[in-house]
C-alpha cells in the first residue's frame, strides 16, 4: 500500500481547515491579549507623556516665581518714548520725575581728506588712538588741549604694506574693537573719505598720534594724514564728541552715554532724541500687574495639572471604566507630596502673610463645574475639580495693593537684612528659614600699592626711554610690557591717567581685571589699587625700567595684598570670599551677603524664609527631569511593550508546533483511515468472488 501524502484523501475530511480552526481557536484569544495589554501600556506612555508636560509647564510657572527679584521688579513708564525709555531695578523708589532732554550725546567724528579709490595707498607706520576731552575749535581753527581719559585703554595700530589702504586701514580699526567705528563714505564720482567715529561723549574723543614710516608724523603725505593732536590736525573734525544732556526734577546731568545709569537709583535711562522745553513725566512704580499675571498662571497652570491627574487616574462608577494611570503609586505619592507644600505655610515669615491662602488661593473642595465635550472640541473648557486651587482675585488685588512687599516671601526665598549696608545675595536648598545675627570681625579690602614720595610737578615730568616701561602684576594677570608715551606731563593727574589707560588697554589684563592709578598731590606718590576686593587682589611690579623707581617712585615688589571679610552669621561658621559672606553653619549653609559700610563688630540680622516655589520646583524636577520618577516609570513600562514583543514570538513558535502536531496527528489518523477504507474494499471484492454468497447490493 502507498502512503497517503495528502490530508484528507483518506478520510475525506478537509483537514488542513481543520487544523486552521483550531489555531485560530488556540491563537486568537492570546492575541487579543496581548493586543490589549500592548494597547493599555500604550496609553499609559502616552498618559505619562501628557502628565509629564502638564508637570513641566507648571514648573515653569513655579519657577517664575522662584526668584525674590520677581517681587522687587519695577514698571517705569515714560509719557514720550520717543525721546526718552527707561527700565527700572528691584532698588529704584516709587516715584514721579520731570526730565527735560536738552542733548543727545554723540561720538568724537574726524574725515579724512578725499581719496580717488578704497584701494589708493595711504602710508605704513603705526596709529596711536587715546581717549579724552580735547578742546578744539574748527573756526579759526584751534587745539587748544587734550586731558586723558584714564579709565579708557590707549591702542597702536601697525599699518603695514599689506593693509595700507583705505579700506585695509579701516578694516584694522574695525578689528581692533577699541571703540571707534571706521566707514568710507563715497562723496562723489571716484572720491571717497575714511570717518572714524568713537563712542559717544565729550571725555571719549580721539587723540591719533602718527608714527609714519616716512620720518615725518606731522605732514599731509603718508600715514600722517590720519593725524589729529596738538601737534598735526591733519584731519577733519565732522562732529565733536559730546555728552547728553538732561535734567531731573530741575537738576542737570551730563552724561558720556545716551544710556544713563544712576541719575535715578535702580533706574537706566535710555535717551532717544533731543527736545528741548518738553517735559516728559517719568512713573517708577511696583510691577504689579506683572506678578498678578505670574500668580494667575501659577494657579492655572497648577489646575491644569491636577486636571491631567484626574483624567487619567478616575473611576467612574457609572461606566465602571476607569483612567488608564488608575491606581498609580507615582500618582498618588505625587498628589500627595504637592498639595502638603501648596497646604502648608512658609516658615520664617513674620506676620499674616505666610501661606497661599493669605493672598487669596484656596483648595476647592468639590467639582464645581463639569463638561461631556471632548478636549479637541473649540467649545471645551476644563472643568473645576475639587483639589485645583480657587483664586479669588478681589483678595489677591487687595493685597497686591495694600500689601505688596510681602506677597515675595510667600513664593520665593528672602533674606531681609536690618543693616543697610548688608543685602541679600542668594542661598541654597540646604539653608534654613530663621533670623540670624551678623557679626564682621574684619572687612574686606583692595590691593594697593603705594609709590614712594619722589615726584613733584612743580615743573614738567619727562618721560623717556629711560622711565617708560615696566610689567605689572594684578589679580594674579601679568602685563605685557607696559610702554608710556613719552613726553613732558605737566600734572599727577594726567600721568596717571596716562599710566591706568596703558595698564588696562594691555591684553594681559583688559577684560580679566582692572586697576585703578591715582596720585596725591600732597604725598607726591602714585597709589595703585586693584579693582576686586578679597585675598585674591594683588598688585606688584614685575619688572621696571631703569629710572622709574628714582624718578616715578614704583620699584619692583608686591603691594598690599587685599583680605576677605571674616565673620558669623547666626554665631554659626561663615566664609568670607571678598566682600561676600556666606554661611557654612547646619542651619545658615549657603546663605551669602554682601557686607559694605565701614563698620565691624555687630551688623544687625537677617531674618530668612524659604518661600513654597523653591520646594516646589525641586519636588517636581524629580519627577519631570531626564530620567526622573516619570522617565523611569515609563522605561519599565516600555520594557513591558519589549516583553510583548517577545511573546508574541514565542505564541508564533507554540503555535507552529501546535499546528505540527495537529498536522501529524491527522495524517496519521487520515492514513489509518484510508488503510481501513482498503481493506473494507478488498475484503467486498473478496466476499464477492465466493460462491453461494449473495451481496446485499446484488439481485
Amino acid at each position: 500500500m502507498s502512503s497517503i501524502t495528502s490530508l484528507g484523501l483518506g478520510s475525506g475530511i478537509d483537514v488542513a481547515e481543520l487544523v486552521q480552526n483550531l489555531i485560530n481557536a488556540e491563537e486568537e484569544p492570546a492575541v487579543e491579549r496581548l493586543d490589549n495589554k500592548e494597547e493599555l501600556y500604550d496609553a499609559q506612555i502616552s498618559a505619562y507623556g501628557s502628565l509629564k508636560s502638564s508637570m513641566y509647564a507648571f514648573q515653569t510657572a513655579v519657577g517664575r516665581l522662584d526668584t525674590i527679584s520677581t517681587f522687587k521688579s519695577k514698571d517705569v513708564t515714560s509719557s514720550n518714548e520717543d525721546v526718552l525709555t527707561a527700565i527700572g531695578t528691584s532698588i529704584a523708589e516709587n516715584g514721579s520725575y520731570d526730565v527735560e532732554v536738552t542733548q543727545r550725546a554723540k561720538g568724537h567724528s574726524l574725515s579724512t581728506g578725499v581719496f580717488t579709490s578704497t584701494t589708493d595707498a595711504v602710508g605704513t607706520g603705526s596709529l596711536t588712538f587715546k581717549f579724552g576731552t580735547t578742546d578744539y575749535v574748527a573756526e579759526p581753527e584751534s587745539y587748544n588741549s587734550f586731558t586723558q581719559n584714564g579709565d579708557k585703554a590707549t591702542f597702536t595700530i601697525d599699518i603695514s604694506s599689506g593693509d595700507n589702504s583705505l579700506s585695509g586701514i579701516r578694516d584694522k580699526i574695525n578689528d581692533a574693537d577699541m571703540g571707534v567705528q571706521a566707514t568710507i563714505v563715497k562723496v562723489g564720482t571716484d572720491q571717497y573719505k575714511l570717518v572714524m567715529t568713537s563712542d559717544t561723549g565729550e571725555d571719549l574723543s580721539m587723540e591719533i598720534t602718527v608714527d609714519d614710516d616716512d620720518d615725518t608724523d606731522i605732514d599731509t603725505s603718508g600715514l600722517s594724514q590720519l593725524a589729529f593732536n596738538s601737534s598735526a590736525t591733519n584731519m577733519e573734525q565732522v562732529q565733536a564728541g559730546i555728552n547728553a544732556e538732561i535734567s531731573i526734577n530741575g537738576l542737570g546731568i551730563s552724561s558720556s552715554s545716551n544710556q544713563i545709569v544712576g541719575a535715578i537709583p535702580g533706574v537706566t535711562l535710555n535717551v532717544e532724541n533731543a527736545s528741548p522745553g518738553e517735559t516728559i513725566r517719568l512713573d517708577i512704580s511696583q510691577d504689579k500687574e506683572g506678578v498678578k499675571d505670574l500668580i494667575t498662571d501659577f494657579v492655572d497652570k497648577y489646575n491644569d495639572m491636577v486636571y491631567t491627574i484626574s483624567k487619567y487616574n478616575e473611576y467612574n462608577q457609572d461606566t465602571d471604566t476607569a483612567g488608564v494611570l488608575f491606581g498609580e503609586s507615582l500618582l498618588r505619592s505625587m498628589e500627595g507630596e504637592i498639595r502638603s507644600i501648596i497646604s502648608s505655610s512658609v516658615d520664617g515669615i513674620a506676620g499674616g502673610f505666610n501661606s497661599l491662602s493669605n493672598i487669596g488661593i484656596t483648595s476647592r473642595v468639590y467639582n464645581a463645574s463639569s463638561t461631556t465635550l471632548e478636549e479637541d472640541n473649540p467649545d471645551f473648557e476644563r472643568p473645576d475639580l475639587a483639589g485645583m486651587l480657587r483664586l479669588d482675585e478681589f483678595k489677591l488685588d487687595n493685597i497686591i495693593e495694600e500689601n505688596f512687599d510681602v506677597i515675595g516671601a510667600i513664593f520665593a526665598p528672602d533674606a531681609t537684612p536690618t543693616d543697610t549696608n548688608v543685602s541679600y545675595v542668594t542661598s541654597t536648598s540646604q539653608t534654613q528659614a530663621g533670623r540670624y545675627s551678623v557679626n564682621v570681625t574684619q572687612l574686606a579690602t583692595q590691593a594697593a600699592l603705594v609709590g614712594d614720595g619722589v615726584l613733584d610737578f612743580t615743573s614738567d615730568v619727562t618721560i623717556d626711554d629711560d622711565n617708560n616701561s615696566f610689567v605689572i602684576k594684578v589679580d594674579g594677570y601679568t602685563s605685557n610690557t607696559i610702554t608710556l608715551t613719552n613726553g613732558d606731563y605737566s600734572s599727577g593727574s594726567s600721568l596717571a591717567a596716562e599710566i591706568q589707560s596703558k595698564i588696562n588697554g594691555d591684553s594681559g589684563i583688559k577684560g580679566k581685571t582692572s586697576i585703578k592709578v591715582s596720585y596725591d598731590d600732597t604725598a607726591k606718590n602714585f597709589t595703585f589699587t586693584s579693582s576686586i576686593y578679597g585675598s585674591s587682589s594683588k598688585v606688584e611690579f614685575v619688572s621696571v625700567d631703569t629710572n622709574t623707581e628714582t624718578q616715578l617712585g614704583f620699584a619692583v615688589g608686591s603691594g598690599t595684598d587685599g583680605v576677605d571679610v571674616e565673620g558669623t552669621i547666626g554665631g554659626q561658621l561663615a566664609i568670607g570670599d571678598g566682600q561676600e559672606l556666606t554661611g557654612a553653619g547646619s542651619d545658615t549653609q549657603g546663605l551669602m551677603l554682601t557686607i559694605g559700610g565701614t563698620a565691624t563688630g555687630l551688623r544687625g540680622s537677617v531674618n530668612f524664609s524659604r518661600g513654597m516655589a523653591d520646594s516646589m520646583f525641586d519636588l517636581l524636577d524629580e519627577y519631570v527631569k531626564s530620567s526622573g520618577l516619570i522617565d523611569s516609570k515609563v522605561d519599565g513600562i516600555e520594557t513591558s511593550v519589549t516583553e510583548i514583543d517577545d511573546e508574541r514570538i514565542a505564541l508564533s513558535e507554540r503555535l507552529e508546533k501546535l499546528e505540527a502536531r495537529y498536522l501529524t496527528s491527522f495524517n496519521a489518523m487520515d492514513l489509518l483511515v484510508n488503510q481501513y477504507n482498503s481493506i473494507g474494499s478488498y475484503l467486498t471484492s473478496q466476499l464477492d468472488l465466493l460462491p453461494g454468497v449473495t451481496m446485499f447490493n446484488k439481485k
